[in-house]
């Protein structure tokens, strides 16, 4: 659940938003589904619809 609050910190126009309402794990879901995200150290995080998450690094893990 931590993962998804950083997410939303991050997510562009989430700072231009007037009002924050709470979302349910379906409404989650669909707006993380199909989605990457890009992050400044290079890596990306793919939310696929089957809901699999894929963290790529670039580096072993």
């Amino acid at each position: 659940m931590r993962r998804f609050a950083l997410i939303l910190l991050v997510w562009p126009g989430i700072l231009a938003a007037d009002t924050f309402r709470p979302l349910t794990g379906a409404q989650i879901l669909n707006a993380l589904s199909g989605r990457t995200l890009d992050y400044d150290n290079g890596a990306t995080q793919v939310f696929e619809p089957s809901m699999a998450t894929q963290y790529f690094s670039g580096r072993p893990s």
